[in-house]
């Protein structure tokens, strides 16, 4: 008797070695990942962020369009948020965020003057502290210029829970 074929659930995407699962609302997170999302407080945020400075200077609509067309076009998991399981009965599920614009995660602003390492610090620490609105995909990108060098920095940030 032949065996019969071994049928595996898809792997998470985010890497952890974990099952997808899928339930009515969409692929379920992790168990890691939903971890992720429980541990969170507002006094202990669980997102990470990365800073880099660029030469020059960028055009805010045409990085806009880059973000929207290349990242969130190309992986759904920048338009999709967690949802919560009726009484947590489950882990959390991805579900596409139905008011999805890419501008609300997308934002430019101006370092105040002079523009030096001091209130670059000071617009980082703030902009870290912020909590992520759960209520939309758990990322966002800060264009920073205003520096006294004439150059512009990248701020992103996006919840444990998406790498």
């Amino acid at each position: 008797m032949a065996a019969s074929p071994r049928i595996e659930a898809p792997r998470s995407s985010s890497g952890n070695g974990s099952r997808a699962i899928t339930g009515k609302r969409g692929r379920r997170l992790s168990a890691l990942d939903a971890a992720f999302l429980y541990f969170e407080r507002p006094n202990q945020l669980l997102h990470v962020a990365c800073v880099g400075e660029i030469e020059g200077t960028l055009s805010f609509p045409r990085l806009v369009d880059t973000i929207r067309d290349r990242l969130c076009g190309q992986l759904p998991r920048y338009r999709e948020r967690p949802i919560r399981a009726t009484l947590e009965l489950d882990r959390p599920a991805w579900e596409p965020d139905p008011t999805f614009d890419v501008r609300r995660h997308v934002h430019h602003v101006a370092l105040p003057a002079p523009g030096g390492d001091t209130e670059l610090r000071e617009l980082l620490d703030s902009l870290l502290m912020a909590p992520l609105d759960a209520r939309h995909p758990l990322w966002e990108v800060h264009l920073i210029d205003g520096l006294a060098t004439g150059s512009s920095v990248l701020f992103c940030k996006m919840h444990h829970c998406m790498i």
